[in-house]
């Protein structure tokens, strides 16, 4: 486990969040400080970890879980490309807040994510 990912857990660890892993080498820490998920999402993600307020895991379906791999793979790739693992990160704040044109969820899959676009 890359030395970030160690760090990241141990903080929701802190926060009382439950974490373990699911599949696609994803580990979801559920149970997350509400103000901390964005307003109308389930979770979000940094590295290989979802960070998720539900502690109901029958929400954590494997569709999210599948787009999220996704962006599990965008993560890694810019971040060997780079040499710096937060690169994805600045990448895909510059693609823009709106998912519906951001290229990373859009390739992520804008339905699984229960994104309302046209």
């Amino acid at each position: 486990m890359p030395k970030v990912q160690a760090e990241l857990l141990r903080w929701a660890r802190t926060l009382k969040a439950i974490c373990g892993q699911m599949i696609k080498f994803i580990t979801v820490c559920s149970g997350m400080p509400g103000e901390l998920i964005p307003p109308g999402r389930i979770g979000y993600k940094i590295a290989g970890i979802f960070f998720a307020k539900e502690t109901n895991r029958a929400i954590i379906r494997d569709p999210l879980l599948r787009r999220e791999y996704v962006h599990t793979q965008q993560w890694y790739h810019y971040g060997e490309q780079t040499g710096y693992w937060f690169s994805f990160a600045i990448l895909y704040a510059l693609a823009g807040e709106n998912a519906c044109t951001n290229k990373y969820e859009q390739q992520a899959g804008l339905a699984e994510g229960n994104y309302p676009c046209p």
